[in-house]
């Protein structure tokens, strides 16, 4: 380091130059300055590739009471760069893209990553929830991603016995350009999906082929299923859209009652008004399929430990109560079981333990006996459930940045979709 024209910052005298290295003392009032260090290497990032440590799932069925700890899957070491936060205030001026395609991936060992292990590809749950589908008689998952090195969003469909990519459709512009515009919707077996141009794509499901495509107004803010050929679309701009995938054609529509809200309602939506009233209890939210009803929230008053609790909708009678946590109490993050999904013969929810550890509990819903309770890989620096989805005999936790996929019958890890960096403590 080389002083030119310096005051010291003490008494104001001129200091003369000086060369790089060792402390440095003014010749007046002796004050100190010391080199400043050489800036530290930029961390290691360690990519995770696609796993499948277990087997695939059976049909989901009531099964006894087992605990099923995972693995931990594959394993890494190092620090984990805040990429999420940059690629989120990241702004990439790139406005002319190719021609969106849907690219047919051979199906590969469950070991292998959709790309060569120097490309990213992060399971992102910005454009809406995991949806089921069926490919050739099979369970298949449909979500966005962002994949590539240079961040491109795609929607792919996965299948979850061997984790192998079923299809994917794209590239549909940046992460920063289709943050909030691309969104997708499955109705009957077709899935629709937005672009940043105000445009919709209508897919066949089972092959990700583009069938048709419309132009909106804008862009689009929501999008949920309005019937079994049907989508309803809202964009920025505040017009209500009624797309038919079978034709293309769109016309004005009013929003469906319920399935359609957006994100942020859907998240700290209260619904456990309708719940039975449990002494020492506190409903956040129901759950209803059939005569089949599943309250979940916590003790109440006092520290909110998890519990759940079993009512019929219909005469609001209740038939069972559950405090959800396996372990000591005092261990257990309060109000921590934040998302939850019914499905037939299951209901399932999170709770987490010590400062980052995540369990995911699934109970029987007519009698609220315990199925499986397994605990996630802790991943490495910041993690958080995003949401819970049960279809097609597995359970799909949405994580940070990737899609953890549990069997639905027994709760073993079959594996995950996304980058991951696990704790090794």
């Amino acid at each position: 380091m080389q002083l030119v024209d310096l005051k010291c910052a003490q008494c104001g005298a001129a200091l003369p130059p000086h060369p790089e290295g060792g402390v440095y003392r003014c010749g007046y009032c002796g004050h100190a300055y010391e080199p400043v260090p050489d800036p530290e290497p930029a961390p290691r990032v360690l990519q995770i590739e696609i796993h499948a440590p277990f087997a695939a799932a059976a049909p989901m069925a009531p099964a006894r009471f087992q605990t099923a700890r995972s693995s931990g899957g594959a394993r890494g070491v190092g620090c984990l760069v805040p990429i999420l936060v940059a690629a989120g205030i990241f702004v990439y001026f790139q406005t002319q893209r190719s021609p969106l395609t849907p690219v047919q991936v051979a199906a590969r060992p469950a070991s292998a990553s959709f790309f060569p292990s120097h490309e990213r590809s992060f399971w992102d749950s910005v454009g809406g929830a995991p949806q089921g589908i069926t490919i050739s008689g099979a369970p298949a998952i449909v979500g966005r991603m962002r994949m590539g090195s240079d961040d491109q969003l795609y929607v792919v469909a996965i299948r979850p016995s061997d984790l192998t990519l079923a299809w994917r459709y794209g590239p549909l512009g940046s992460y920063s350009q289709g943050y909030q515009a691309t969104k997708f919707a499955v109705t009957g077996d077709r899935v629709v999906v937005s672009d940043y141009r105000s445009a919709v794509h209508i897919l066949d499901a089972k092959s990700g082929t583009e069938t048709s495509q419309a132009r909106l107004t804008d862009r689009v803010e929501r999008m949920c299923a309005a019937g079994p050929s049907s989508v309803w679309i809202g964009t920025v701009d505040k017009h209500g859209t009624l797309l038919d995938t079978r034709t293309g054609t769109t016309r004005e529509g009013a929003r469906p009652a319920t399935g359609c809200e957006d994100e942020w309602s859907m998240r700290t939506k209260k619904t456990g008004k309708d719940a039975p009233k449990v002494a020492g209890f506190a409903a956040r939210r129901t759950l209803v399929d059939g005569d089949i009803g599943v309250a979940g929230g916590g003790k109440s008053p006092g520290t909110e430990i998890p519990m759940a609790v079993g009512y019929d909708p219909k005469s609001g009678a209740q038939r069972w109560v559950t405090v959800l946590p396996t372990t000591d109490p005092s261990l257990v993050r309060a109000h921590s079981n934040t998302h939850d999904a019914l499905a037939t013969g299951i209901y399932v929810t999170n709770w987490g333990t010590g400062s980052k550890g995540w369990h995911i509990s699934a109970l029987e819903p007519r009698s609220g006996a315990r199925l499986w309770d397994t605990e996630l890989p802790k991943i490495f620096a910041v993690d958080s459930i995003d949401g819970i989805v049960a279809s097609g005999g597995f359970v799909y936790v949405t994580r940070t940045s990737s899609l953890a996929i549990l069997n639905g019958t027994n709760g073993k890890l079959v594996g995950a979709v996304g980058d991951e960096t696990y704790d090794t403590k």
